[in-house]
């Protein structure tokens, strides 16, 4: 009898557990990698001084429990969601704090939940459907796709590479070389210096601003989307612009040189070591002179 009240109490435990708040922490190791996946919610992950990972925060009536666990492959967080309440999508949200040390790479897999990621310098991967993102720090890659999310990213990287299908992407900071693509979603990109960039979108807008180039090479395409680029010192650079049906229109630049070969503009200065090539086939393009720089 005794074995049985234990028994039924431990369950009751659990069960009060699962549908309240959240408390656990575990060991870390160099070189192991979190990997976190949410369905819905919100995820806050931090970087620190400590040697452990620690999760805080709430989960869903639905949500069965949290595992927090570690193997070979990196430290895992995930919840246990019954299917039935899967398909409904009812009551299966976590609210989650994470704190890891700040050498710390990421993988985050989310459906629709909110993501947050501040104070960590390693390697980042983050994949949703239709959750935001907003990313702060210096990470040294970071690997997004989104299908129809937003992600928003701030501070700087050694190599970014974004892809989405109505994805949107707002990069704020330095980033030197970087991937950037998307169907019908708009790429925003404000960095320091430019080293190499390729940049697609459909029918999304594209706004690219930049200080300076240096022996870079930038190429930025779309079907017909319009295309804002713009920088601050043009020396040295070859800036070539093509449309078929959409308008160029030039913003407070001077070139030293300027020709046309069918429906391809080239502005120059210098030795163009700088190679800037934009094309849109029915979409505007705007090529302007940031006096003030990005900043």
């Amino acid at each position: 009898m005794k074995k049985i009240i234990i028994v039924l109490v431990c369950v009751l435990y659990t069960t009060l557990y699962a549908q309240g708040t959240i408390d656990k922490e575990i060991m870390s190791e160099p070189g192991l990698p979190v990997i976190i996946k949410i369905n819905s919610g919100f995820v806050e992950i931090k970087g620190t001084n400590d040697t452990s990972v620690k999760v805080t925060g709430k989960i869903g009536k639905n949500v069965e429990s949290l595992i927090v666990e570690k193997n070979s492959e990196g430290i895992h967080i995930r919840p246990v969601i019954k299917e039935k309440y899967l398909k409904s999508g009812k009551d299966i949200e976590c609210s989650l704090y994470i704190s890891v040390p700040f050498s710390t790479a990421l993988k985050i897999e989310s459906t629709s939940g909110a993501i947050k990621i501040f104070g960590v310098n390693k390697t980042l991967f983050i994949q949703t459907i239709t959750g935001n993102a907003t990313i702060e720090g210096v990470y040294e890659n970071v690997e997004c796709q989104t299908v129809s999310g937003t992600i928003n990213i701030k501070g700087s990287s050694d190599f970014i590479e974004c892809s989405g299908i109505n994805g949107n992407y707002v990069l704020t900071g330095n980033f030197p070389d970087s991937i950037l693509k998307t169907s019908s979603g708009f790429i925003k990109l404000t960095t320091d210096y430019l080293n190499s960039l390729t940049i697609f979108s459909s029918s999304g807008e594209i706004d690219v601003n930049c200080d300076e180039t240096v022996r870079s090479a930038v190429n930025i395409k779309s079907v017909n989307s319009k295309i804002t680029f713009g920088i601050h010192n043009t020396e040295n650079i070859l800036i070539s612009i093509k449309t078929i049906s959409g308008s160029l229109i030039t913003e407070n630049v001077v070139f030293a040189e300027t020709s046309k070969e069918g429906n391809r503009m080239k502005y120059k200065n210098g030795n163009g070591e700088s190679r800037v090539f934009i094309e849109s086939i029915t979409g505007n393009i705007v090529l302007k002179n940031n006096k003030e720089g990005v900043k």
